[in-house]
């Protein structure tokens, strides 16, 4: 592991200890700028600016991220204010729900400004998700899922007029099955706590329900190689602050019914080792670590500094993808980039794919690596050469240029499903096979159609404002 991932967690211990420490070592700008980049991508960049001041950070590095955090910041607080107003507008018209993760997290942190969260998630009861469609339009939120599909998807993001704040709604709780998700949490909705938070009161689930999310949370973004720094701290700090209220026993059986006991152990290993934040109520159970820390930290210290390394961490990522498929597993993979935007949109959806075991044809969305060692996932546009050595055009669904001639040996993924909006989608379904056929068919007019789908959303997003206003 490089030094100045090292240097991120010793930087980070300082910073929630509120401590200046001496990093003599610490002179060269370019170990600095990684320093930032990993921070960055650990979404915890505002947390470490002043103690990094402190460290001796170079004035020029110091420059130019800290105007990055102070956007960050700005963002954040808007994004608070915002969200305490959504929640009392909520609670004005009775709809039972919780909030799950960031402002509830950022209240943990000494200056919750300081917090970065992309979007907040709300659970709710699945009978209720028309109710809150309703209410979230009428507070001027916009969402892409069409009305007649909430009664059968799982979450829906709603998005500000500015889509600077998102909100998800759901009713599961991760990727828990229902029996499971039973079990680690019987009854999260009646014994929810209430948080106040500025001037808001923000419903909360109750805090052994909000430690053990937090650690299965952890826990399949650790399995689905998003897991960052910011994920560990917020689920430390809870855990510190609630240690004595929390039923310890329940913790201990939710992580064993999902396979978690050993990561939870390692997790509080690192707070304790690494990041300083020792939980006093902690029991020996969790003291002892069956798991491997080292691969932990390497987990989220391999968010490296620098553009290359993160492509070369992707590379290696994905690689390990394709050897399971080869020998016939299964493999889910989030969607990254939007070349198959408008079907699947980066970050939020996913995909399941395994090794083809049947002839490709058009319209099928299969994962390939070119001849550069780029990873690729696309949809087949047509099917030729001869039937020993078939060739394939390919293309994405948000782009208009054909990617000719790749060879089936280059192919090694075939996609069996998709996670669109929530929503399980097989090449059954309407919308899969929309894109796989007039989709497909309509390239010449892609463009055209994509400005079109902007300019709807923009008049719906004028719409929604204009309505907020009478």
């Amino acid at each position: 592991m490089k030094q100045e991932r090292w240097d991120l967690l010793i930087i980070m211990r300082a910073a929630m200890a509120g401590k200046q420490i001496d990093l003599p070592e610490l002179t060269d700008q370019g170990a600095w700028e990684k320093i930032f980049l990993s921070a960055e991508a650990n979404q915890v960049l505002p947390l470490i600016m002043e103690t990094a001041k402190r460290c001796g950070a170079p004035e020029s590095v110091l420059a130019l991220y800290r105007r990055q955090a102070m956007r960050l910041m700005v963002r954040q607080t808007m994004r608070m204010h915002y969200v305490q107003r959504l929640c009392a507008f909520l609670q004005e018209r009775k709809l039972p729900f919780i909030a799950l993760d960031g402002v509830l997290c950022g209240a943990l942190y000494p200056r919750a400004e300081q917090y970065v969260s992309a979007e907040e998630r709300f659970f709710i009861r699945g009978e209720d998700m028309a109710r809150f469609h309703e209410a979230l339009l009428a507070f001027g939120m916009t969402t892409e899922t069409p009305e007649a599909d909430l009664s059968c998807v799982q979450s829906v993001v709603y998005a500000s007029r500015d889509r600077q704040v998102h909100v998800e709604l759901s009713n599961r709780l991760l990727s828990l099955e229902e029996t499971c998700a039973a079990k680690c949490f019987p009854d999260i909705l009646g014994d929810a706590v209430t948080e106040q938070i500025g001037e808001a009161s923000i419903p909360a689930p109750g805090y052994t329900d909000r430690l053990l999310y937090q650690l299965l949370a952890a826990r399949q973004d650790y399995a689905q190689g998003v897991l960052c720094l910011r994920r560990v701290s917020d689920t430390l700090l809870l855990a510190r602050r609630y240690g004595e209220k929390i039923d310890w026993e329940r913790i201990a059986s939710g992580c064993e019914t999902v396979g978690a006991a050993d990561f939870a152990g390692v997790l509080f290993e690192i707070g304790r080792k690494d990041l300083g934040i020792d939980v006093a109520a902690l029991p020996e159970t969790f003291r002892q670590a069956g798991g491997d820390a080292e691969a932990l930290r390497s987990a989220l210290l391999e968010k490296s500094g620098s553009r290359e390394a993160r492509r070369l961490n992707s590379y290696e990522y994905l690689s390990a993808l394709r050897a399971i498929s080869t020998e016939g597993g299964e493999v889910r993979l989030f969607v990254s980039g939007g070349s198959m935007t408008p079907f699947l949109i980066h970050r939020r959806d996913s995909v399941y794919f395994r090794k083809p075991d049947q002839p490709l044809k058009r319209g099928d969305i299969v994962f390939f690596q070119r001849d550069s060692g780029q990873f690729v996932l696309h949809r087949i546009l047509r099917v030729h050469g001869t039937e020993d050595a078939p060739l394939y055009d390919i293309v994405g669904d948000g782009q208009t240029q054909v990617e000719r001639n790749v060879r089936r040996d280059q192919i090694f993924g075939l996609v069996l499903r998709a996670e669109r909006k929530g929503k399980v989608l097989t090449p059954k379904s309407l919308w899969w096979k929309f894109f796989a056929g007039a989709w497909l068919r309509l390239l010449p007019l892609r463009p055209l159609l994509v400005k079109l789908y902007a300019a709807l959303r923009g008049n719906r997003a004028a719409q929604s404002g204009e309505n907020e206003n009478k």
